[in-house]
């Protein structure tokens, strides 16, 4: 998996090994560090405190840790294969696709200026890796893809235009999918009540998470844009 196989290989540019769980993380379930990696990332992207609060930047720290110990852990247990599509995999493996984005959103977060630069660099990798794996899978959004075509082939005022359109594109195409998830996750937590939500449980589970990771491609699309 190249992306997961790139972070794991950069994962020394933030020194995580002052984080007091670091030693042990790679002694946990790969989908312990996954739930706690996806925490830190949900509560640092919606946190309300400044970029330069310490207890913000330790946050950044401990979900570096875990993202990079299930990136290990990914690698290690050959989770994917580079021959596979998104049909091939198992519904409960499709999260950790979104590994490299949080990676990459997190290290956006450091604010050790003296590392700056390799810092942007090595997030934009790690973003960039998380959309060239869903388009390897065939499971990237239409629109996103128009949207990196088109900004790969310059930003003239045509270009710029189009840009803007398929922005309101994306926009509208992820408030759907928000809707949507939203229904999914209620129809997931009455999961088990009736024995036809019990059988479908699964394959709601399937499609909210392939709408959550749609969800991130524009994250990555906008953070990769306003850090270039």
């Amino acid at each position: 998996w190249l992306s997961t196989r790139r972070a794991h290989e950069m994962a020394t540019i933030v020194d995580v090994t002052g984080c007091s769980s670091a030693p042990d993380l790679l002694l946990l379930p790969l989908s312990l560090n996954f739930r706690k990696a996806q925490a830190y990332y949900n509560d640092v992207d919606g946190t309300s405190l400044s970029g330069n609060d310490p207890k913000l930047q330790e946050q950044v720290t401990q979900g570096l840790a875990l993202c990079e110990a299930a990136l290990q852990q990914v690698t290690a247990q050959s989770i994917f294969s580079q021959n596979e599509l998104v049909d091939d995999l198992n519904t409960g493996d499709l999260r950790f696709l979104l590994l490299p984005l949080y990676r990459g959103e997190l290290l956006l977060r450091v604010t050790d200026q003296s590392r700056r630069e390799a810092l942007l660099g090595e997030a934009l990798a790690c973003l960039r890796g998380f959309l060239d794996d869903l388009m390897r899978l065939e499971v990237l959004p239409r629109e996103v893809a128009r949207s990196l075509e088109a900004q790969s082939e310059g930003a003239g005022p045509t270009d710029l235009a189009t840009l803007r359109d398929l922005k309101v594109a994306r926009f509208r195409a992820n408030k759907i999918n928000k809707a949507r998830m939203e229904v999914l996750a209620g129809r997931l937590r009455r999961a088990g009540q009736t024995e036809e939500e019990e059988e479908d449980g699964e394959e709601i589970e399937r499609e909210h998470m392939l709408l959550l990771i749609g969800c991130c491609t524009h994250t990555a699309l906008d953070s990769i844009r306003a850090a270039e």
